[in-house]
């Protein structure tokens, strides 16, 4: 890293005009999370710096262009955490950082303590570790409205709130390979069913991976925030995406003490108990990655065929590892041999896993439709 605080990833060829550069094949190789992920290491800016220009002709042809569209990316979840756009950018010669520099340092501070590092885990583990260890820090203010009407932001009310999770963050990390596919609408398919529901304009981690890292007092204290911050908005029922995160709201935190005063349950339990029904043809699911979330999945979709022997990744894992690929593969060949054309997950983390690693391609021409519960309404009109 520069001084002072500036990470800079750059292509190979001109890496040495940047000391301290993490030199690259090609800029445009560098991923979204790498970006988001040296901000969660302390850096107050980060640039990525091509070669182009007359010296140094781009052998890959689209490098530059590449990086561009990860810088953007990155700035689009830079945003969303609470971190200004203009803390990440392209460099076209090493001659400009300095004025890089000079502009990083006139925002000044990002109010990150660098504590929460990402640890010894890898791809989009150690990305999503870096997100949510960036939506705790208490010197950032998230920013997930997108202008949502349905978005709560401080002194506004929320009686039911969707709590989202970091999903919406991976899908936007995955953009490019998903070709801009989304798990569908969480709100919009409560609105469907009849529940009226917001989401929190400012909704930070619940504290999973520090929970699962052991340190139970930094836990307890995040879990804490998130509670006030729920009592503020009046909040009396909360909805979770995905189960794993519905046992950290409820069971763990009351575990640590801390008292949330609002009932917490499930995207697919408040769905089932409202009626809803999912689209014509969508005749299996996956199996969930805890033991509720399959409860409640069952009682959704008590009809469809059970596809997958084990869960995709443990409640709290993300994607990735040859386990994973193994268990996406034999997903695969059940939804093959029961000629399956569509199946819907009901934890977003397996529904990401499965259409990430089971892309068509040349060694798998055949498509395999991938619904989210937020897809419900979307693919029954």
């Amino acid at each position: 890293m520069t001084e002072p605080g500036i990470a800079v990833f750059a292509c190979r060829r001109v890496a040495e005009e940047l000391p301290g550069a993490v030199a690259l094949p090609c800029a445009g190789r560098v991923a979204p999370g790498a970006l988001i992920e040296a901000f969660a290491a302390g850096a107050a800016g980060v640039v990525v710096a091509p070669c182009g220009g007359a010296e140094h002709g781009c052998r890959f042809d689209c490098g530059a262009a590449r990086a561009e569209r990860v810088v953007s990316t990155a700035r689009r979840v830079l945003g969303r955490l609470g971190l200004a756009a203009e803390r990440v950018a392209v460099l076209r010669s090493a001659g400009v950082l300095d004025g890089f520099r000079t502009a990083v340092g006139r925002l000044g501070p990002t109010g990150v303590s660098a504590d929460g590092a990402p640890g010894d885990v890898a791809g989009l583990n150690r990305w999503m570790a870096a997100i949510a260890a960036l939506s705790m820090e208490e010197g950032l203010e998230p920013r997930r409205g997108d202008g949502r009407p349905q978005a709560a932001t401080r002194g506004m009310r929320a009686e039911t709130v969707l709590w989202e999770g970091c999903t919406p963050f991976a899908e936007l990390l995955l953009e490019e390979a998903f070709g801009g596919m989304r798990s569908g609408d969480g709100l919009r398919e409560l609105a469907h069913a009849g529940v009226r529901a917001r989401v929190l304009a400012d909704e930070r981690c619940c504290g999973a991976p520090l929970l699962a890292a052991g340190r139970t007092e930094e836990f307890a204290a995040v879990a804490a925030r998130n509670a006030e911050r729920l009592r503020e908005a009046g909040t009396r029922r909360v909805i979770s995406r995905c189960a794993p995160c519905a046992l950290v709201l409820g069971r763990e935190y009351e575990a640590a003490g801390v008292r949330l005063e609002a009932e917490v349950t499930t995207l697919a339990e408040t769905l089932a108990k409202a009626g809803a029904r999912f689209p014509p043809g969508v005749a299996a699911r996956l199996v969930d990655c805890t033991m509720e979330g399959e409860e409640e999945a069952a009682r959704l979709l008590p009809q469809a065929k059970v596809l997958g022997g084990k869960a995709l990744h443990g409640p709290g894992g993300w994607l990735g590892g040859a386990a994973q690929r193994q268990a996406v593969d034999a997903v695969l060949g059940q939804a093959a041999r029961k000629r399956v054309e569509s199946i819907l997950a009901s934890c977003p983390r397996c529904a990401l896993a499965l259409r990430l690693l089971g892309r068509p391609g040349s060694w798998r021409p055949r498509a395999l439709r991938v619904l989210g519960l937020g897809e419900l309404a979307e693919g029954g009109r």
